[in-house]
């Protein structure tokens, strides 16, 4: 059945006699209402399916519509500065209100919607629908959000931005926290609520270059306050210190930092930087080159570009590479160890010192972008062969082409290999010094040079890369 509908808008009539407070025109099943200097409007309904639509500006400061039944639709404005009030109260349970959020940072709580200018009660509507919020013609955009009512939980506060470029704050006060925003044609508002009303927050960012902060020294006292801030289209700087956090933006060339809690990041193809800080933290990233940070607890990171750099810190973490788990293996170079493109006797010192410093054992998780590649059998397990692969390698025969893979040449016997395996085993349990492998390696093998550099550098090798001492502790800069 069609629906009666109902325009209301603001009389624009010229001619000067005219004088009403209102004017009611009908045009078939649509009826206009025509506002001039009246400023609170109340609509009684019946009980069959209307259709109420205010266009333009209607000058109101105040509008409540009741309705007796039927499947209703409210199609509302919430860019005027004038209209403060407005009320639905639907009997049906059964109606639509459709609001039109460009321009207006919106917040939403159950029953509520609240916008720089206007608060929006409303009591039986099923479905809300807070539209045109950008361009359809937008790549990625996301011109609605569509919440069904019966799922918006009473502890819930919907936070929704701009289109342009919109500044979000939110910090604690006492038994308070307060969102604090500013956007593009838009005061700077606030608002608060008290902790024991609300305990989820969602956030939508929209487009534009965004600015969010959840900081301060009470904000932790919030928790178990769940927090998820989705971002959209351009640039983002997010940075959430206290609280765990939910944050997917998969658009721009974003900035995420968080703290100490366990924190889920998704992000796309753009070039982001990641600092995760310390908790249990999961990390998905589908492309392009990117800065990856993590604390001391044993964290996930998917990614999908070779070329990122990634520091998990302390933690047993996992780092999957387009799907496939990474290890302590250097795949493209098995004999080098500390990855800087060449094997020379400090490689094979590397892993004698990790041996000396807690023995054989399993290598779990994965390495990251400074970390050592131990296991240069491909095992997973740290063990003298490791070490033994590398010296091989060094004094494996010259010869014309390609040179061979370290592995196989491990497992060929060589005439010239015990000297330096012996230097490497024979203090077992010590820390050995580069000049001594160096030393035993074929003389016309030796340079003079490196073996000098070498020695002078070996104490600065001799602690784990992990080390807690500041002058030795492996360097977090890419």
């Amino acid at each position: 059945m069609e629906r009666e509908s109902l325009f209301f808008t603001r009389c624009s009539s010229a001619d000067q006699s005219h004088n009403c407070n209102t004017c009611f025109v009908r045009w078939g099943r649509a009826a206009h209402i025509l506002l001039n200097d009246v400023k609170a409007l109340l609509l009684d309904l019946g009980i069959g399916d209307d259709r109420v639509v205010s266009t333009e500006q209607t000058g109101l400061s105040s509008l409540q519509v009741n309705d007796a039944g039927g499947e209703n639709e409210f199609h509302l404005g919430l860019q005027e500065p004038t209209l403060q009030s407005l009320k639905i109260n639907s009997q049906s349970g059964q109606d639509q209100l459709q609001l039109n959020g460009h321009g207006t940072i919106s917040w939403m709580t159950e029953g509520q919607v609240e916008t720089s200018f206007s608060r929006i009660e409303h009591e039986g509507i099923a479905q809300l629908v807070l539209g045109n919020l950008e361009s359809k013609t937008e790549f990625a955009a996301r011109p609605e959000i569509k919440i069904d009512t019966s799922e918006f939980s009473e502890d819930k506060l919907l936070l929704v931005g701009t289109a342009d470029s919109d500044a979000i704050e939110i910090y604690a006060e006492n038994d308070q926290f307060i969102t604090q925003t500013f956007s593009a044609g838009n005061a700077t508002r606030q608002q608060t609520y008290s902790r024991n009303d609300i305990n989820k927050v969602d956030m939508f960012l929209l487009g534009g270059d965004d600015v969010v902060r959840v900081s301060g020294q009470s904000i932790d006292a919030m928790s178990p306050l769940e927090l998820e801030i989705q971002g959209d289209r351009d640039n983002d700087w997010i940075s959430v210190q206290a609280l765990p956090v939910k944050v997917t933006d998969v658009h721009g060339n974003n900035v995420i930092t968080t703290g100490p809690g366990d924190d889920e990041i998704h992000t796309g193809f753009g070039d982001d930087e990641i600092d995760t800080g310390d908790g249990v933290n999961l990390i998905h990233d589908m492309g392009g080159v990117n800065r990856i940070v993590t604390g001391h607890h044993d964290d996930s990171i998917y990614h999908s570009n070779e070329n990122d750099w990634i520091y998990a810190s302390d933690g047993v973490n996992q780092i999957w590479l387009n799907g496939e788990l990474q290890n302590w293996h250097n795949k493209k170079f098995a004999a080098d160890v500390n990855r800087d493109e060449v094997v020379t006797p400090l490689d094979a010192l590397l892993v004698i010192n990790r041996l000396n410093q807690i023995g054989s054992h399993a290598l779990q998780g994965s390495a990251d972008s400074v970390s050592y590649y131990y296991d240069t059998d491909g095992d997973n397990y740290l063990s003298p062969i490791d070490a033994l692969i590398v010296i091989n390698f060094l004094n494996r025969p010259i010869a014309e082409g390609e040179p061979e893979f370290a592995a196989e040449i491990a497992a060929k016997p060589t005439t010239d290999r015990s000297l330096a395996t012996d230097a490497c085993f024979a203090k077992w349990g010590e820390s050995v010094d580069a000049a001594e492998i160096a030393a035993a390696l074929p003389l016309d093998r030796q340079d003079h040079s490196t073996r000098e550099r070498l020695s002078s550098l070996a104490s600065l090798f001799i602690f784990d890369d992990r080390s807690s001492n500041p002058s030795k502790k492996r360097s977090s800069s890419p």
